[in-house]
């Protein structure tokens, strides 16, 4: 699904074919691949991945971009439930130059602005490995707060616990935004 974003935003902007095969190589680094998962399995076309995000009413994609436009990382929102006004939210800062910028936070927090104010999200979720220290501080600085914990994988031995987190619409616009924001947002097309 695509989502007109109106040139509001500072660090997002819609996803764009273009951007496919940089994602896919970022995924290429251990340690990208480990902390935010595959999103191109094995042999899988990056073509398709494409046209599959294209076309699902339940996911929109983002690029994030530095100061000067460049691609840096991805945005998700997914498994977007309408009726019930939840979304999951996955972030990544593929290029590593941009680690501990801000970056990231800064484009998060548009993305919940996309959510909550776009898509008229009431709740936002996201999975995050116990071990990622850098992730954990950001999600919790922005407000989400743990609900749950996934135990480690028996497909794949080592693996770390996963926390389940989420934010709501009122404590992110009581964290962070003004009340003002949320009144402001429009809803998109369904």
């Amino acid at each position: 699904m695509i989502v007109a974003l109106e040139g509001r935003y500072r660090w997002i902007r819609p996803l764009a074919e273009a951007d496919v095969p940089t994602l896919k190589a970022w995924e290429q680094d251990p340690e990208i691949a480990y902390f935010c998962g595959r999103k191109f399995p094995d042999g899988e076309e990056a073509g398709g991945w494409w046209q599959a995000l294209q076309r699902d009413r339940h996911r929109t994609g983002f690029a994030i971009v530095s100061q000067d436009g460049a691609l840096i990382g991805d945005l998700e929102l997914e498994h977007i439930a309408w009726r019930a006004g939840r979304a999951e939210i996955r972030i990544s800062i593929g290029d590593k130059r941009y680690w501990d910028r801000g970056i990231g936070t800064a484009a998060l927090r548009e993305g919940l602005e996309v959510a909550f104010a776009e898509l008229a999200c009431e709740r936002v979720y996201l999975r995050v490995t116990e071990d990622n220290a850098r992730a954990l501080h950001v999600y919790r600085k922005l407000g989400f707060r743990k609900t749950g914990v996934l135990p480690p994988s028996d497909r794949l031995p080592g693996s770390p616990s996963l926390f389940l987190m989420e934010i709501d619409r009122a404590r992110y616009y009581g964290k962070s935004c003004n009340a003002d924001s949320a009144a402001s947002g429009s809803t998109a097309a369904r």
